[in-house]
C-alpha cells in the first residue's frame, strides 16, 4: 500500500476486510516467537485518565493485563517525538518488553519505524498507523470504523433534539473527522430528515479553552445536543450538563460525567485487537499488519444510554446497532447529496464501510452546515 496519505491522526487503511484479523494486504504474515511471561508496553500521549483517546487505551493496557503470563508497563505524557523513541527503548532494554503499543498516531513514522528496525526481535504494535511494503516485518497497526456507532448516536441525539438543531465540535478538518459527522449526520436524519447538524473545528486535538468558546456559542444559537470527535470530550459534556443541554461523546462512555444530559457515544475497543495480538505473540502465532474493523468485529461499540434516553429510544437505537452488524443497514446507501447539493452516492449504489474512497473523503453530507477550511 506504497503512497497511501499520512492523512489522519489515527489513519485509516485504504482497502476492504471482513473479520478484524483479515488482512488488509497480500504481504505474507510474520511468524511471531512464542515466549513466556511476556513484558507489554504500552506508551500514549495525555494522561490516561482523560475521559477521552488515551483512556481508551487504558482499558485495553487492563484488558492486556489480565492475560495469563503477561506483564503490563504503562507510560503516559511521551510526546511524538524522539522522546518517543528513548521510551520504547527504555521498555525494551530496561524492563525487557518483548511487545509494545505505541498509542498515539505521531509515533509511527518515524519513531516506531525506526526503533522496530534496530529491535527484530521486539513486536510492535501502533494505532492507527499503514504498515506497507518495506516496512519492518514486526510491526502491526489497528483501527476501526467510528462512522457505524455515529450513526447510532445520530440516531438517539436527532429523537432528543425535539427542535432537530444539533450541533458538532470536530478537531480538525481530516478524513477521520469528516466520516464521524457524516456518519452522525445520517443518522440522525434517517429519523428527522430535516435535522441538520452545525459542525465547527476547533482546529487542534486537544484546546479546552476553544472547545468552550465553541460549544457554549452552538448552545447560544439554540442547538439541543452538542456531539463531538476532540480528543479529550470532557470540557464539552461538562459544559453541557451546566447549562442543561445534552451532548454525546467519543472514544470512551463520559456518562458519569454527566448521566442526565450525557446520551450516548462512540467508543473504541482496542482491547479486542490488542488482545488478539499479545496472543499471537505468546502463543507463537502469525498476526496481520493491519487490522480494521467496526460494530460486528468488536472494535467500536455504541456507549451505554444516559438517563434521559426514553426506552423507545433506546429500543430503536439497539435495532439500528443490530442492523449495522448484520449488514441489512448500510450507512452509505445512495442516494446521498453532499451540502453543496452535488449527488456523492447514487440512489443505485451502496459505499461500503470499507471503501478505499472514504479513506481521503472531503465531502461533507446533506444536512451539515459548515465547511471543513
Amino acid at each position: 500500500m506504497v503512497g497511501i496519505p499520512k492523512i489522519s491522526r489515527r489513519t485509516f487503511v485504504q482497502g476492504t476486510m471482513g473479520a478484524a484479523g483479515a488482512t488488509l494486504l497480500s504481504s505474507p504474515l510474520i511468524r511471531a516467537v512464542a515466549q513466556d511471561n511476556l513484558v507489554v508496553g504500552f506508551m500514549a500521549l495525555d494522561n490516561w485518565n482523560d475521559y477521552g483517546y488515551t483512556q481508551s487505551h487504558l482499558a485495553a493496557a487492563n484488558a492486556v493485563a489480565e492475560m495469563d503470563s503477561v506483564k503490563v508497563l504503562k507510560e503516559e505524557g511521551v510526546p511524538e517525538a524522539v522522546e518517543a523513541q528513548k521510551t520504547m527503548k527504555s521498555m525494551i532494554e530496561l524492563t525487557g518488553a518483548s511487545i509494545v503499543f505505541a498509542t498515539s498516531w505521531g509515533y509511527y513514522d518515524p519513531h516506531v519505524l525506526k526503533v522496530a528496525e534496530e529491535y527484530p526481535n521486539v513486536h510492535f504494535f501502533h494505532c492507527g498507523g499503514i504498515w506497507e511494503d518495506g516496512h519492518p516485518q514486526n510491526i502491526g497497526t489497528y483501527f476501526a470504523y467510528t462512522d457505524e456507532p455515529a450513526y447510532v448516536s445520530g440516531v438517539v441525539a436527532a429523537r432528543l433534539a425535539q427542535t432537530g438543531k444539533i450541533g458538532f465540535v470536530g478537531s480538525k478538518p481530516i478524513p477521520e473527522i469528516i466520516r464521524f459527522v457524516n456518519g452522525f449526520t445520517l443518522g440522525a436524519r434517517s429519523v428527522n430528515p430535516e435535522a441538520k447538524v452545525q459542525f465547527v473545528l476547533t482546529g487542534d486535538w486537544t484546546n479546552p479553552v476553544r472547545e468552550a468558546e465553541v460549544a457554549n456559542s452552538l448552545i447560544d444559537q439554540g442547538m439541543e445536543v452538542i456531539a463531538c470527535d476532540v480528543d479529550i470530550p470532557k470540557v464539552l459534556v461538562e459544559i453541557c450538563d451546566k447549562r442543561g443541554v445534552y451532548s454525546t461523546g467519543m472514544h470512551v462512555s463520559q456518562r458519569e460525567l454527566a448521566p442526565d444530559t450525557f446520551l450516548t457515544g462512540a467508543e473504541w475497543n482496542w482491547g479486542k485487537a490488542c488482545i488478539d495480538f499479545v496472543s499471537a505473540v505468546r502463543d507463537g502465532k502469525s498476526y496481520e499488519h493491519n487490522v480494521r474493523g467496526g460494530l460486528a468485529d468488536d472494535l467500536v461499540k455504541v456507549s451505554d444510554y444516559g438517563t434521559a434516553v426514553p426506552d423507545s429510544v433506546r429500543q430503536e437505537a439497539d435495532a439500528v446497532t443490530v442492523e449495522i452488524k448484520n449488514g441489512s443497514r448500510q450507512i452509505y446507501q445512495g442516494p446521498i447529496k453532499d451540502n453543496t447539493g452535488n449527488l456523492v452516492i447514487p440512489a443505485s449504489e451502496v459505499l461500503p464501510i470499507t471503501d478505499v474512497s472514504l479513506e481521503t473523503v472531503e465531502w461533507l453530507v446533506e444536512g451539515v452546515v459548515g465547511t471543513t477550511s
